[in-house]
C-alpha cells in the first residue's frame, strides 16, 4: 500500500513539474526537451533545444513567416505612454474593497434565494421519470411526446428515442425483438410493484398494445392498482375512464375527485380536463381557474381553453384581445384548434384587425394538418367566395374524419348540386350520418331530402314520404324550428293520400291536384302551395345556414 502510494506521489509530481516548466518555457517546442541552454526565436513566442529542431520549425512547419509577421506587427505598435507617477500617500495604508465584495456577492444570493421562494421549481410527478429527460437533460415539455422505455421505466423524448440504437442507453439492455418479449419485461416490473410499469400495462390494455385484446374493464382494473400506488398518469386515465363511462360505470363525481388529485400534484393535463368538466357542469369561474393553471404551464389545448372563456365571458370578463393573445401563443406551438379560433377572429375583426387573407391562411395550414374543423371552415370560406368545387373538396376531407358539420355541409352540396353533381342518394347517406350524431339541422334536411326523392322515384312516395316524417319528427324532438310546420302539413298530406289511395305527384304541394276538383280539395291545393312555397325558403335557410363558420369550443385533453 505504501509503495503505491509513493508511486502515485511520484506521478503527480513530475506531471506538476511538465506544467511548470512548460509554462516558464523551459522546454524545447518541437521534441519536449529540457536541455541546460534554449535557443530563442527573435519572436518570443518559441524556443529551441537545437538548430535541427529550429530548421524543422522554420522550414517545414512554416514558423518562419509566422515570426517575421510577429516582429513586423510588434515594430508597427505603437508605444505606449509612459504611466503617470504613483502618488505617495501618507498616514494608514487604504482599505481594500473585500468588504463591498462580500456585500455585494451577500445580495445576489438573498435576492436569488427570494425568486426561488417566490417561484418554487414545481416538483416531478413521478420521481422515476424526473424533471426532464435523463438522456438530453432537457426540461419536459408538457406538449410535447414522451415515450416510455419499457425495460428501465423511464421516460425518454421522441428526439432521444428516434436516436437509440439496439442497446437502451440507460440500463444497457438490447431492443426486444418481438411485442411477446417487450410484454415479459413490462410483466416483471409490474410484479416488481413499479407504478409507472403498472400504468404503462393498464395503458397497453387500454388500446391494444403489444397484441393485447382492448379491455377498457381490465385496463380500470390495472389503472386502480396504480393509482394506490400514487402513479399521477393513471389519476389521470382513471378520472377520464369514469367520465366516458369506459370499462366503469359513469360517475362524474368519481372522476371530479381524481381529477383533483392529480390537478393539486402540478399536473397539466388533469387541471385542463378537471377545467373541461366543470365547465360542462356550468361553473365557469372553477373552470377559469384550472385553465389558468395548466395554461401557466404550456399545455397548448388549456390556453385554446382560456382563450374560449376570454371570448365566450365564461367565468371572466369577455375580452377579444386576451382571447387572440392565447390563442396567438398556442398557434405558435402547433395547436390546430388555436388556429381556427384565431382565424374566426380575424374573420371578425374581433380583438385583431379583420383580415380574410389570414383568417385564410390559418385556416388552410390547419387543413392541411390534418384538422377537420380546419377543413370545414376552409370550405366554408370557398363557399361562402362561390367556389363550390374546393369547397365540396375540403368538406368531403373533413367528412370522412367523422366531423359533422362537415357531413352536413357535403350533403348540401350534393343535394343542391354545389361543386359536385347532383345526388340524392348520396346526399341522404351524409345527412344520415350526421343526423346520427345529433344535429337538428341534418335531420331536418334529411326529411326536405326524402321528400324530394319521393317526387323523383313515383313508386316509393308513400314510403319516402313516412321516411320524411320520422326525421322531421326527430328534428322537432331535437328542437328545430322550422320542422314543426313543415311536419304538420306533411302528415295532412300523407293522410289524405292514404285516404285516396292515388299515386302521388313530383311534389306534395301539387299532390291534392289529383283527385276532383270540389271546394274541398281547391283549398287543400292551396294550402300546399303555400307548403311547398314555405318548404322551398325553409330549403335555402339551410343551405345558408350550411355555410357558416364554426367556433372551436372547449375541449377537454386526451
Amino acid at each position: 500500500m505504501k509503495a503505491e502510494y509513493v508511486e502515485k506521489q511520484r506521478e503527480y509530481e513530475e506531471k506538476k513539474a511538465r506544467a511548470k516548466a512548460l509554462q516558464l518555457r523551459l522546454t524545447c517546442t518541437i521534441c519536449g526537451a529540457k536541455p541546460r541552454t534554449l535557443l530563442k526565436c527573435p519572436c518570443g513566442t518559441t524556443q529551441y533545444c537545437s538548430t535541427d529542431c529550429q530548421r524543422i520549425d522554420w522550414r517545414e512547419r512554416g514558423h518562419r513567416k509566422a515570426c517575421k509577421k510577429i516582429r513586423k506587427r510588434a515594430a508597427e505598435a505603437p508605444t505606449p505612454p509612459p504611466s503617470p507617477p504613483r502618488d505617495v500617500f501618507y498616514g494608514p495604508a487604504p482599505r481594500s474593497r473585500a468588504d463591498e465584495v462580500r456585500a455585494r456577492i451577500a445580495a445576489e444570493h438573498e435576492a436569488a434565494r427570494a425568486l426561488r421562494e417566490a417561484n418554487p421549481e414545481q416538483e416531478p410527478t413521478s420521481a422515476r421519470f424526473g424533471s426532464r429527460c435523463p438522456i438530453c437533460l432537457e426540461e419536459w415539455d408538457v406538449n410535447a411526446t414522451r415515450v416510455f422505455r419499457v425495460c428501465c421505466c423511464r421516460t425518454v423524448c421522441q428526439s432521444c428515442e428516434d436516436k437509440i440504437g439496439n442497446a437502451c442507453p440507460l440500463c444497457r439492455l438490447p431492443r426486444a425483438e418481438t411485442n411477446a418479449e417487450l410484454l415479459a419485461r413490462l410483466r416483471r416490473h409490474v410484479e416488481n410493484e413499479v407504478p409507472e410499469a403498472i400504468a404503462h400495462l393498464a395503458n397497453a390494455y387500454s388500446r391494444g398494445y403489444y397484441d393485447l385484446v382492448k379491455s377498457d374493464k381490465k385496463a380500470a382494473k390495472i389503472y386502480r392498482r396504480a393509482v394506490e400506488l400514487g402513479d399521477v398518469q393513471a389519476i389521470v386515465n382513471l378520472g377520464t375512464l369514469y367520465v366516458t363511462g369506459s370499462g366503469v360505470k359513469l360517475d362524474k363525481k368519481k372522476a371530479e375527485e381524481l381529477f383533483r388529485m392529480a390537478a393539486d400534484r402540478g399536473d397539466a393535463f388533469a387541471q385542463c380536463n378537471l377545467g373541461f368538466l366543470l365547465d360542462s357542469e356550468q361553473r365557469f369561474e372553477e373552470a377559469f381557474r384550472y385553465y389558468a393553471l395548466a395554461a401557466d404551464q404550456g399545455d397548448t389545448g388549456a390556453e385554446c381553453n382560456l382563450g374560449c372563456c376570454y371570448r365566450d365571458g365564461d367565468g371572466t370578463e369577455q375580452s377579444a384581445k386576451k382571447a387572440a393573445k392565447l390563442f396567438r401563443r398556442a398557434v405558435e406551438r402547433g395547436n390546430l384548434r388555436a388556429m381556427c379560433a384565431l382565424a374566426l377572429l380575424y374573420v371578425h375583426g374581433e380583438g385583431v384587425k379583420q383580415s380574410n387573407q389570414k383568417a385564410n391562411q390559418l385556416y388552410r395550414i390547419a387543413a392541411d394538418r390534418g384538422s377537420a374543423l380546419g377543413q370545414c371552415n376552409l370550405g366554408s370560406r370557398y363557399a361562402l367566395e362561390g367556389k363550390f368545387v374546393d369547397a365540396a373538396r375540403y368538406y368531403k376531407l373533413s367528412a370522412e374524419q367523422g366531423y359533422s358539420k362537415a357531413e352536413f355541409n357535403l350533403a348540401q352540396c350534393y343535394h343542391h348540386g354545389d361543386g359536385v353533381e347532383r345526388d340524392l342518394e348520396i346526399a341522404k347517406r351524409w345527412f344520415a350520418r350526421a343526423s346520427a350524431k345529433g344535429d337538428s339541422d341534418a335531420m331536418y334536411s334529411l326529411g326536405l331530402c326524402c321528400v324530394d326523392l319521393s317526387g323523383e322515384v313515383t313508386q316509393n312516395t308513400a314510403e319516402h314520404m313516412r321516411e320524411a316524417i320520422r326525421w322531421l319528427e326527430s328534428a322537432v324532438a331535437a328542437g328545430h324550428e322550422t320542422a314543426g310546420k313543415v311536419l304538420s302539413d306533411l302528415q295532412a298530406w300523407l293522410q289524405r293520400f292514404e285516404s285516396s289511395q292515388c299515386p302521388g305527384p313530383s311534389e306534395p304541394s301539387n299532390a291534392p291536384a289529383a283527385a276532383a276538383a270540389t271546394p274541398s280539395e281547391s283549398q287543400a291545393v292551396a294550402a300546399a302551395t303555400a307548403e311547398s312555397k314555405a318548404k322551398a325558403a325553409a330549403a335555402k335557410a339551410a343551405v345558408a345556414k350550411a355555410w357558416a363558420l364554426t367556433a372551436p369550443s372547449r375541449r377537454k385533453q386526451k
